[in-house]
């Protein structure tokens, strides 16, 4: 019993969150143009600021455990790969592969897993070297795998690699975990 409520504990926060933003939907309080905008508000300032200030609260002298950022890498390069051949060998339409694996390999491990870890573990560090470990490569992967099998590709001005570096150079969450290293440094 006490394992479910740890559980519980652990998950209603988040799962409540879901539920309120399905009734503000269906109340007509939340509509597709607002969702379009904050979309782009959390991807472009929110969130890189959540993650500068994760990040730049850390002393990773003292924190940093390379066998689990090594792990948080390792588990998101093999779960992007794996849904990236399998999108591949069994969809049908192939110009929905780069939608699909995005939208499947990538969790928002940002915003919901560090709402589960800090629930389930309390601030015991683990967030800011999920962080390191995971963040950047779904963003770095979803940037190359958004530009290489984009069914528009032949459109896009540039090359592909060239294409692919500036979008992960621009990317608002990189940018926002590399000034939260910076100034905990």
């Amino acid at each position: 019993m006490s394992n479910l409520i740890y559980s519980l504990n652990a998950t209603v926060p988040v799962f409540l969150v879901i539920v309120v933003g399905y009734v503000l939907k269906r109340i007509g309080w939340i509509t597709p143009e607002f969702i379009k905008v904050a979309n782009k508000i959390n991807f472009k300032v929110t969130l890189p600021c959540l993650l500068v200030q994760d990040l730049m609260n850390t002393d990773f002298r003292q924190e940093f455990d390379g066998k689990y950022i090594l792990y948080c890498m390792i588990v998101t390069s093999l779960c992007f790969f794996a849904t990236w051949a399998l999108a591949k060998a069994f969809l049908k339409d192939k110009t929905l592969v780069p939608e699909l694996v995005q939208g499947s390999f990538r969790g928002s491990a940002a915003v919901l897993g560090t709402a589960f870890v800090l629930n389930m573990y309390g601030d015991t560090g683990m967030v800011p070297l999920m962080i390191i470990g995971a963040v950047p490569l779904y963003n770095i992967y979803s940037v190359i795998v958004l530009t290489i099998e984009s069914p528009r590709r032949e459109e896009i001005e540039g090359s592909p690699v060239k294409n692919t570096i500036k979008g992960i150079a621009t990317n608002p969450i990189i940018i926002g975990i590399v000034v939260g290293l910076l100034l905990s440094i």
